[in-house]
């Protein structure tokens, strides 16, 4: 039964593309193009705030992070109004984020059917209810935690 459950919900929280070609979400990640390059979310984010939603459409709101202008600084503003900086850097297809309490969390940011999906990019630690996440907007509107 919990099997059960567990597949019906990577099904409908995998994006579908990948349920036609019947992949895993993992695998829907590394396949084709629409992982993005560093460019390309440097000209998405820079001076801007992404906002984050857990699984897709619809799921609960993560937070939003702020990329300011020509940086790798992040400022990163949770749901419970706890704020925290860091850096992000950009190896092996994946964007990693330094927060400087514990090893950096790497994600890949795909493109797939007009969206924007993470996923952590390391396989041994993929927990699929927890480490899909939609962007939900790109917004201008700025912020910095505070001192």
């Amino acid at each position: 039964m919990i099997t059960r459950i567990i597949c019906l919900f990577l099904m409908a929280t995998t994006p579908v593309a990948a349920q036609d070609a019947g992949m895993t979400y993992a695998q829907f990640i590394m396949s084709g193009p629409g992982i993005l390059s560093e460019s390309e979310w440097r000209d998405l984010t820079g001076g801007r705030t992404v906002l984050y939603r857990d699984g897709m459409k619809g799921g609960p709101a993560i937070g939003r992070e702020y990329y300011p202008t020509d940086s790798n600084l992040v400022y990163f503003l949770n749901t419970r109004g706890q704020c925290f900086a860091g850096e992000w850097t950009f190896k092996n297809r994946a964007f990693c984020f330094d927060w400087g309490d514990d090893a950096p969390s790497c994600f890949y940011h795909k493109r797939s059917d007009g969206d924007i999906y993470t996923v952590v990019a390391d396989p041994n630690n993929f927990d699929p209810e927890a480490e899909i996440q939609i962007i939900e907007d790109i917004i201008d509107a700025p912020f910095q935690c505070a001192p």
